[in-house]
């Protein structure tokens, strides 16, 4: 809790289970990118909806999180 870079997010999390603006912006681009890479390597139609799935359901979490707007 005291550590300058992590204590803060960690502290939002605890208090009030926020996310910040900019920790939600660099999750959904990871997300994006993730799912980006099964394209590229020509994965099967049911590895990319599993995946769809997946992401999607924890993009809906992390939007749902308090902490301000996405932009």
């Amino acid at each position: 809790m005291t550590h300058p870079r992590f204590g803060p997010p960690i502290a939002d999390w605890r208090d009030g289970g926020a996310i910040s603006s900019a920790s939600k912006r660099a999750a959904l681009v990871a997300m994006a990118l993730s799912f980006a890479i099964p394209f590229a390597l020509g994965a099967s139609l049911w590895v990319v909806a599993v995946q769809a799935v997946s992401l999607g359901a924890v993009a809906a979490f992390i939007l749902t999180r308090p902490g301000g707007p996405l932009f």
